[in-house]
């Protein structure tokens, strides 16, 4: 029996939420309803004149594997953290959760922890100060050496892959990890690299790699542009459609699964619906459930999450057990 459902490799950004006016966005050329990315000490400037805030764990892959512990699955996470309020708050997220830190989750190189913050002025616009901080700073042999026989998948994040400075130590547990565990590849935010020298190197790369593709339809069309899918018999290729629901391909198998009825969920946010769905469906998947029940665990997933005002689960609740 393995030890983790899945291990998981991302950015650990930290949110810091707070309610400004717009003279506050003004004074830091912040744009309303945009994000402005900004150096580590113009960071600082900015939290320390925000009058309150709350800090919430973030993350795509970080909060794939906080919905899988919310389901009864076990993760384990890679990632650089400074040791700051947000990199604090982020660890301690995950170990109210039951998830393990791999390796030594504080960077030394970068003095702030992967940080948005979140400026929500009295008439509902949400604007972004943004610092990727340490975020990149990835030590190669500690994915290397990681014990991959241990997990049943190894998740990580398209562009995280690309990265010049993410890109080596990910490579390195990719290649560690072939034949051990199940390789995942999320195409989430994929144009954030669209631009890179290596982007279509990146993508040629993961999709040969990768036992496991998941995409939304406008991330699986570009993907298409350049490879071919699925790149070997046995590569599942999972495709998100938003209210049409979900698809999963494997060799000539071809399934289809319908969204979660609106009726049967109170929408507040969509920030991790996502994020939970690929928790799902891989820990469905890990508990040999077939490619319908894997994106049918999934799709109620992901309802789940549509419910929270953040994009993890509330510590503390469980999701329903598998069928």
């Amino acid at each position: 029996m393995k030890k983790y459902d899945i291990i998981g490799v991302g950015r650990s950004f930290t949110d810091v939420v707070a309610n400004v006016d717009h003279a506050f966005l003004e004074k830091f050329n912040i744009p309303v309803d945009a994000g402005v990315q900004f150096s580590p000490a113009e960071l600082r400037t900015i939290q320390s004149e925000l009058p309150t805030y709350e800090l919430v764990a973030g993350g795509a892959i970080a909060n794939t594997i906080a919905a899988l512990s919310a389901m009864g699955g076990k993760g384990g996470y890679f990632g650089k953290v400074n040791n700051d309020t947000a990199g604090q708050a982020f660890l301690q997220d995950f170990a109210l959760r039951g998830v393990d830190v791999c390796g030594m989750p504080f960077d030394t190189q970068v003095g702030l922890s992967p940080t948005c913050i979140i400026l929500i002025t009295n008439d509902g616009h949400r604007s972004f100060a943004v610092g990727v901080g340490c975020a990149d700073h990835l030590v190669l042999h500690e994915l290397r050496d990681f014990d991959y026989t241990s997990t049943h998948f190894f998740l990580t994040q398209a562009y995280m892959v690309f990265n010049d400075l993410s890109g080596p130590a990910i490579r390195a547990g990719m290649l560690a990890a072939k034949g051990k565990a199940r390789i995942v590849t999320n195409m989430h935010d994929l144009r954030i690299a669209e631009n890179w020298p290596n982007y279509v190197e990146g993508i040629k790369f993961v999709t040969s790699y990768s036992d496991v593709i998941i995409a939304n339809r406008a991330e699986y069309e570009e993907t298409l542009k350049h490879v071919q899918l699925p790149a070997f018999p046995e590569q599942i290729i999972v495709i998100t459609k938003g209210k049409e629901g979900s698809e999963a391909i494997c060799g000539d198998k071809h399934v289809s699964v319908p969204a979660a009825d609106p009726a049967s969920f109170t929408f507040v946010n969509s920030l991790g619906a996502g994020d939970a769905f690929a928790a799902g469906f891989l820990y469905s998947l890990a508990r040999n459930g077939d490619l319908k029940k894997s994106l049918t665990y999934g799709t109620k997933a992901a309802a789940i999450v549509l419910e929270e005002l953040s994009g993890r689960p509330t510590i503390g609740k469980q999701f329903p057990p598998l069928d």
